[in-house]
C-alpha cells in the first residue's frame, strides 16, 4: 500500500494547478473572507455575497 501511494506521487500528483482557469479563486476567495472578517458579510447579504463572489470565480474578468 505505500508503494501504490509513493508511486502516486512521484508519477502521478501535481503540486500546483495545471488547468489556468484554478487561479480565477483565489482573489475572489480572498476578497470574501476579508469582507468577513471586516464584517461587511452579514446574515442578510450573505447569500448576495456568496453569489457573487462564486459568480467571480466562474469569470474570466479576475484574470
Amino acid at each position: 500500500m505505500i508503494d501504490a501511494q509513493n508511486n502516486t506521487v512521484a508519477y502521478a500528483s501535481f503540486l500546483q494547478p495545471f488547468v489556468p482557469e484554478m487561479g480565477q479563486y483565489w482573489t475572489p476567495a480572498a476578497d470574501l473572507g476579508k469582507n468577513i472578517v471586516d464584517g461587511a458579510v452579514t446574515h442578510d447579504n450573505a447569500e448576495e455575497m456568496i453569489e457573487a463572489a462564486v459568480e467571480l470565480f466562474n469569470s474570466s474578468a479576475v484574470q
